[in-house]
């Protein structure tokens, strides 16, 4: 099983969820953003399925909560080889830094402002892989060169500038 986690506003992480296994060919896949401002389900290619966090979530101990036992449950009924971790590195309120995460992590990483969204996060996993969408700032690149010993440009927004 493959998971894919983009919690963020709008329909943004799930355009580029897609494209981002439709780019390596995932022939199936669980899809995690947050609540969506429209039914996406018929819209998603074939093997691609998606669940919403949870509406009223209120506190990063809540949605660790409800990913942990998320995570768990999906284990039991076929491993995770696989989990994305789309835009934020420890999740968007910190909530990965405290769960077991299952299989290898790939952080696709877009440009933040690392500086605030550091402030808020108390921990950010160790990804065996890091694919960049967006050229990070300095400060990013930083951090993110200790989380992980392989890092990649993943050609969805256009051409690599080395």
């Amino acid at each position: 099983m493959l998971i894919y986690y983009a919690p963020g506003g709008g329909l943004g992480h799930l355009s580029r969820a897609l494209k981002v296994l439709g780019f390596i060919k995932a022939q199936q896949a669980l899809v995690i953003t947050s609540p969506l401002p429209l039914a996406v389900d018929a819209l998603l290619p074939k093997g691609i399925q998606h669940i919403s966090l949870p509406p009223g979530l209120q506190s990063r101990a809540e949605l660790s909560a409800w990913l942990k036992q998320l995570l768990a449950s999906l284990n039991k009924q076929q491993a995770c080889r696989l989990m994305l971790i789309d835009a934020f590195p420890g999740g968007i309120w910190g909530e990965l830094g405290g769960i077991p995460l299952p299989g290898k992590l790939v952080y696709i990483a877009r440009l933040l402002n690392w500086n605030v969204y550091r402030q808020r996060v108390a921990h950010i996993p160790r990804f065996q892989q890091i694919w960049f969408c967006e050229w990070p700032t300095p400060e990013q690149e930083q951090a993110l060169s200790n989380q992980t010993g392989q890092r990649f440009w993943l050609p969805l927004l256009g051409e690599d500038k080395s």
